[in-house]
């Protein structure tokens, strides 16, 4: 398994709401993946834009709380 280096900037506090307002209503963890997926997707593999623009998934496998 590769592991990835840490990004060189958060995600857009955009998706930490997303995962409070989520969490608040009960989701799903596969949910919960989906959100966290999507700001690694948009700050870290699409660097808000500047790369890999056509991205369309990222998927998290085995997530250790």
């Amino acid at each position: 398994m590769r592991t990835l280096p840490p990004p060189h900037r958060a995600p857009p506090p955009a998706y930490a709401q997303r995962l409070f307002d989520a969490r608040k209503q009960s989701a799903s963890d596969q949910e919960m993946r989906g959100i966290i997926a999507e700001g690694f997707k948009e700050t870290y593999f699409q660097d808000g834009g500047n790369r890999a623009t056509g991205l369309t998934d990222v998927t998290l496998n085995d997530l250790d709380y």
